[in-house]
C-alpha cells in the first residue's frame, strides 16, 4: 500500500478532514491532499509527527511504499552535499572573523574591522543554517546574535539617528523573518 493510501485511510478512520489533518502537521492542506494522491510526500520530519498522530509505524511505511525510500535515499545524499557546504561557510567565517584582528584595530568604533567581524559572522550563520544536524533553538540564537551585531555595525557608522533607527527596525525585521521562516 502507497504511502498516500495509508494517510488517506487513516485520516477517515478517524473521521479528519485534510484541512483538520494540515493544521495538526502545520502543513497546507493542499500539502495533505498532494501527498494523499500520491503527487508527492511529506518530508521525513514531517513523515515522523505523522506517522506517530495517525499510530502508522515507520517500517511499514517506508518498506510498502517504494518510491518514498527512493525519495530518502535521494535527500540523504542532498542533505550531507548541504551539510558540507554548511561546514566549508562556517568555517570561511571563522577564519573571516579570526583573520579581522590582523588585518583592523579591533574596537567598537572601527567600522572597517566590526565589517570584517560582520561579514565572518555572516558566513558562519548562513553555515550553521545549511547543516541539517544544528538543533533549530541553536540556528535561531546564531540569527539572532548576528541580526544584533549588525545593528552594532550601523550604529558604528556615526550616522544620523533617523538614518540608523530606519536601519536597525529593517535589520530587526529581517532577523525576525528569518527566525519566524525557521520555526514553521
Amino acid at each position: 500500500m502507497k504511502l498516500g493510501e495509508m494517510i488517506r485511510q487513516q485520516r477517515e478512520a478517524r473521521k479528519l478532514t485534510q484541512e483538520q489533518l494540515a493544521e495538526t502537521l502545520h502543513v497546507t492542506r493542499q500539502a495533505v491532499s498532494k501527498w494523499e494522491t500520491g503527487n508527492s510526500y511529506p518530508d521525513f520530519e514531517t513523515l515522523l509527527v505523522l506517522a506517530k498522530y495517525l499510530n502508522l509505524s515507520l517500517d511499514d511505511i517506508i518498506q510498502q511504499d517504494h518510491q518514498y525510500t527512493e525519495k530518502l535515499k535521494k535527500e540523504q545524499k542532498r542533505m550531507n552535499a548541504t551539510d558540507i557546504i554548511g561546514v566549508c561557510l562556517a568555517l570561511i567565517g571563522v577564519i573571516e572573523v579570526l583573520w579581522s584582528h590582523t588585518v583592523e584595530t579591533p574596537g567598537l568604533t572601527s567600522s572597517g574591522y566590526l565589517s570584517l567581524v560582520l561579514g565572518g559572522l555572516v558566513l558562519i550563520c548562513l553555515g550553521l543554517l545549511l547543516i541539517q544536524a544544528i538543533p533549530q533553538a541553536v540556528k535561531i540564537g546564531v540569527l539572532v546574535i548576528t541580526t544584533l551585531f549588525s545593528i552594532v555595525v550601523i550604529y558604528s557608522f556615526k550616522m544620523e539617528f533617523f538614518i540608523f533607527l530606519m536601519s536597525a527596525v529593517a535589520l530587526a525585521g529581517i532577523g525576525a523573518l528569518l527566525i519566524y521562516l525557521f520555526m514553521k
